[in-house]
């Protein structure tokens, strides 16, 4: 049954376009912050000290230093963190392309295009870079919460968690 479910999800026409578009735009974008040296704004950070998760928590952001320990345990490296994020992103426009039953290449070009490279993704990879993977997974999770409240029976519920995972990540003010 869990094979299946795999080679289900794997085998998905719309998986590997998505993954790939978002990648494209992703690199035509923002490579230049991927792999520049020049430290801007608020990225002067490169490591994620102890005071900086106590201050994350503080702010609400509890989600923030368990992410961090699971994926770059603190390292704030450009480019790894860039390639996360495009793969949030590239999971989201998966999502995304699923809930509006989008089949074509030009239709998942599009979707990706405008999902990486619009003004606020832009913003935060100029200036917020080390905290862009994140940022990008709770823009994946929201619409995680919407696919899931559309295709699935009890997805109400599922996609209420994902809202939670939201707010620990980036809560509202």
């Amino acid at each position: 049954m869990k094979n299946d479910l795999k080679n289900k999800f794997l085998s998905d026409s719309v998986l590997k376009p998505s993954f790939l578009c978002t990648y494209m735009w992703g690199f035509i974008a923002h490579v230049y912050a991927y792999f520049s040296d020049a430290f801007s704004h608020d990225s002067l950070v490169v490591y994620a000290t102890i005071r900086e998760r106590r201050w994350k928590i503080q702010l609400g952001r509890i989600l923030v230093p368990v992410y961090r320990y699971l994926t770059r345990d603190g390292i704030e490296i450009p480019w790894p963190i860039g390639l996360l994020a495009l793969f949030w992103l590239g999971l989201a426009v998966y999502l995304t392309v699923r809930v509006f039953y989008i089949r074509s290449w030009w239709g998942i070009a599009l979707i990706a295009g405008l999902m990486v490279t619009n003004v606020t993704i832009s913003t935060i990879t100029a200036s917020y870079i080390y905290e862009l993977d994140f940022d990008m997974l709770s823009i994946t999770l929201a619409v995680l919460a919407v696919y899931l409240w559309k295709v699935k029976k009890h997805g109400m519920w599922w996609g209420s968690l994902c809202v939670v995972g939201i707010l620990g990540i980036y809560p509202l003010r």
